[in-house]
């Protein structure tokens, strides 16, 4: 019986490490610990990103986070355009940080005028990525 070189056993192994690898999702946490000032929705899910139905429209997706609400001026946004993000914290918190992450992974910039959010759509899905924190006493 002839058994098979070293070399097939490896290209199977690596065969089956990139299944692996491909079929996990990606986790966007942002790594490290909390701090004390209780902040809430730090990337702490998975994103599952995926486009909308039409091939001119990206989803923007708002996940529910403890502390405020954030709305956009819309559920899907054409490539190149400007999306509005309104944020409203709970009485007892206000805003921490806001991201816009595109599907690819990249953070988009965003924009702050007369106390409204913005930024340009690209030709990708994005989640907008709001954490709030607990108001601090002075």
């Amino acid at each position: 019986m002839k058994t098979k070189p070293a070399g097939f056993l490896l290209w199977v192994l690596v065969a089956l490490m990139c299944v692996c690898v491909i079929s996990v999702p990606i986790s966007a946490a942002g790594g490290g610990s909390e701090t004390p000032d209780a902040v809430a929705g730090a990337r702490g899910g998975i994103y599952q990103l995926l486009s909308a139905g039409s091939a001119n429209a990206y989803d923007i997706f708002t996940p529910a986070r403890e502390g405020g609400s954030i709305f956009s001026s819309a559920s899907s946004g054409v490539p190149g355009k400007t999306v509005e993000v309104f944020i409203q914290p709970n009485a007892e918190y206000e805003m921490a940080s806001i991201f816009v992450i595109a599907a690819g992974g990249d953070q988009l910039e965003v924009f702050l005028k007369d106390g409204v959010y913005s930024f340009i759509m690209p030709d990708e899905p994005v989640v907008i990525d709001v954490t709030f924190q607990l108001k601090r006493i002075a």
